[in-house]
């Protein structure tokens, strides 16, 4: 018989032993149910539990130690610590709502081998306690998810992320700002549904371009045409550039009412629902999923920026394509500046001939913000159903407008003012259009479709795409604009 040591006091209700098959003998140190007791403790370190049908006394390798029952660690001092022993606080699904300047990184989505919006995010999370140093090895423990993709260098001024993370601290956001580079700011967070996906739940976008009114100006006279597709790839490696006093003139440029008026009619013109298959790549005008709808395309009054005047269009719609944006911005410019009529342009546009279409430059393009009002009426009406008690609030980013507005001149429009200031971005891209117009012989016939050369082919080199990823927003089904 085994020799039993001095019994260990336990705080809960012991069970039954098990049965021995005769009920006249129990189990050694065997507790009545209701009791309080003492549970002996042999020598060799088993516990006097655990001695019936099927069961192997012995301490527990998997800890490294004895265990008291029912799987309580045991604390005589013969187990072993575990790893993180930090206190467990509970996680909650949240949507955090922030913005960011793209300069200096790969993209939005986080990437190990790269430097990326979610990669600084993640880390600023784990330094500010959000996320436990248990989960602070892998982004996936926290289920990051995204309402829109952004690529190299693009901004956003209202971006959307998911995550699972730790909320007790009633100061966790400051600690997580506090704990991210300045030009990534998070300015609340809204409670959600463990399901809730933002990419879906997200019913629309709005998304902003800025561009200098000089690109409207009239084309000047045509240039030399270049010898051969040689001498325009060798161009378009070194960039088309006017001269300081061109420029000068053109930063001096000032848009007529008359002609902003004009850019606000050929705006509207891609309002409502339309096949935009030639704004896009690889779509046929027979394939459904072409057919987007445009909530509103607006242009803003003119203002000056360090010497330059610039305006800002904003699109709004459910969804875009790969391209889709630069490529209605880029028709406008080029109808506008050279007096096209917008009514019959606009019409071959969308109907069924292949046509190339030229994209505006990607320096000017941003994520204005992303829109849930289905999702927000779906929140108000749970909210009524209980009472007004339903701890998750909508999804908007209203009550933070004047810190975006202030972050968006700090970081975003200043980028990209002084990154057009130092590499006439738009001005070579006007140059190259000039240039190689049999590359867009649709626009260069006053938008008739004349024969075949109309047919898509191969873009003019131009600078924005010369040894650069392309730098779009993805965004809806087709995770581009």
């Amino acid at each position: 018989m085994d020799v039993v040591t001095p019994c260990e006091v336990t705080a809960s209700v012991a069970a039954p032993a098990e049965s021995t098959g005769d009920p006249s003998v129990a189990a050694i140190g065997a507790p009545t149910p209701t009791e309080v007791t003492l549970t002996p403790t042999h020598v060799d370190g088993r516990s006097a539990k655990g001695q019936g049908k099927g069961k192997r006394g012995g301490p527990d390798k998997r800890r490294g130690g004895a265990r008291e029952p029912w799987g309580r660690p045991a604390t005589d001092g013969t187990a072993e610590p575990r790893e993180n022993s930090e206190p467990r606080q509970p996680k909650r699904k949240v949507a955090l709502l922030m913005s960011f300047c793209g300069t200096d990184y790969q993209g939005m989505q986080i990437n190990d081998n790269a430097r990326t919006i979610e990669g600084e995010l993640f880390q600023g999370l784990v330094k500010a306690g959000a996320v436990s140093q248990a989960n602070a090895d892998s982004y996936k423990k926290i289920s990051l998810g995204r309402a829109a993709r952004t690529d190299k260098g693009v901004h956003a001024a209202g971006q959307v992320v998911s995550c699972k993370i730790i909320v007790e601290d009633p100061d966790i956001v400051t600690k997580i700002n506090a704990a991210l580079p300045p030009a990534i700011r998070v300015w609340n967070y809204a409670r959600v549904v463990g399901s809730f996906d933002p990419r879906k739940a997200c019913d629309s976008r709005i998304y902003e371009y800025l561009l200098p009114t000089y690109v409207f100006l009239p084309p000047r006279p045509k240039p030399d045409p270049m010898p051969d597709l040689t001498a325009a790839a060798a161009a378009g490696e070194r960039g088309l550039r006017s001269t300081s006093v061109q420029m000068t003139e053109r930063r001096a440029y000032r848009i007529p009412p008359e002609t902003l008026e004009r850019v606000r009619v050929a705006l509207h013109r891609y309002e409502g629902s339309h096949n935009f298959h030639n704004f896009t790549i690889a779509k046929k005008f027979h394939d459904m999923s072409a057919r987007r709808f445009i909530k509103s395309f607006t242009a803003s009054d003119p203002f000056v920026r360090d010497g330059t005047e610039w305006l800002s269009l904003k699109v709004h719609g459910q969804s875009f394509m790969m391209h889709q944006i630069r490529k209605m911005v880029g028709l406008v410019i080029l109808m506008v500046r050279a007096d096209l009529p917008e009514t019959e342009i606009f019409a071959q546009a969308v109907r069924e001939p292949k046509l190339n279409l030229p994209k505006a430059p990607s320096l000017g393009l941003l994520l204005e913000r992303v829109v849930f009002d289905s999702y927000n009426r779906k929140v108000q009406a749970t909210a009524t159903q209980k009472g007004g008690e339903d701890e998750r609030p909508p999804i908007v980013f209203d009550p933070y407008q004047s810190e975006i507005d202030a972050f968006r001149e700090s970081f975003i429009y200043s980028q990209i003012i002084a990154t057009e200031k130092a590499e006439d971005v738009f001005d070579s891209w006007l140059l190259h259009f000039e240039a190689f117009p049999e590359y867009f012989p649709f626009l260069a016939s006053g938008g008739k479709v004349l024969d075949q050369d109309c047919v898509v082919r191969d873009s003019a080199p131009l600078p924005t795409d010369q040894g650069e990823h392309e730098n779009e927003l993805a965004v809806g089904d087709d995770d581009a604009a």
